[in-house]
């Protein structure tokens, strides 16, 4: 599950520090399917100079967990915009399963494409938003501004467009929520979209 982060640290490194891991948390299931998703977690809380490893891992994990979710067809842009636009402020949309977010070490996303071997190493405390989905059989995963993750996570949260950006203490602008719509459909992040039509 964690081959990007074990070649940064490097065989031994990894090998030691999963030695610690399964101590500390010794398997409690019969299946071990889910075994370790906290790893990441752990291993940050070893301090600063395991952050890269820990965000490394995160991304590795969450890539994992895409990989395994269960299938669905996401919906086309064609649906979105055979929408007309006063539709649009009461748009719910339901997500794929693939789809999940976290939060990793900004630095972490470059040492992910560029596992160089060696020990952990303090990272920029500097965090950021990450989505991770499966299309077409592939994993993929990217990072978001401050905006576009809040936004996500109000309409995963099931407001409709027009409350996801109406909110009184962080508005956001529909020049900032429209594009980012368009790119999670563009994306395969939505699997169904449904207007209410009792929205403001």
């Amino acid at each position: 599950m964690f081959e990007r982060c074990a070649r940064l640290l490097g065989e031994a490194d990894f090998d030691a520090l999963a030695l610690a891991y399964v101590d500390a948390h010794p398997p409690r299931d019969r299946s071990l399917g889910r075994y370790g998703v906290d790893f990441p977690e752990w291993l940050r809380a070893r301090g600063p100079k395991w952050a890269i490893a820990a965000g490394v891992a995160t991304i590795d994990a969450g890539l994992r967990r895409a990989f395994d979710a269960a299938d669905a067809d996401p919906v086309g842009r064609d649906r979105l915009l055979a929408l007309p636009m006063t539709a649009w402020a009461g748009l719910r949309l339901d997500w794929v399963p693939a789809l999940a977010t976290g939060i990793v070490e900004a630095a972490a996303i470059e040492r992910w494409r560029q596992p160089e071997h060696r020990g952990g190493e303090a990272a920029d405390a500097t965090m950021t938003a990450i989505a991770f989905w499966r299309r077409d059989g592939q994993t993929f995963f990217r990072s978001m501004a401050a905006s576009e993750a809040l936004l996500l996570a109000r309409l995963r949260g099931g407001a409709t467009l027009a409350e996801a950006c109406a909110d009184e203490l962080s508005p956001i602008p529909l020049d900032v929520a429209a594009p980012a719509l368009l790119s999670w459909i563009d994306e395969g992040w939505v699997a169904g979209l449904a207007a209410d039509t009792d929205a403001a």
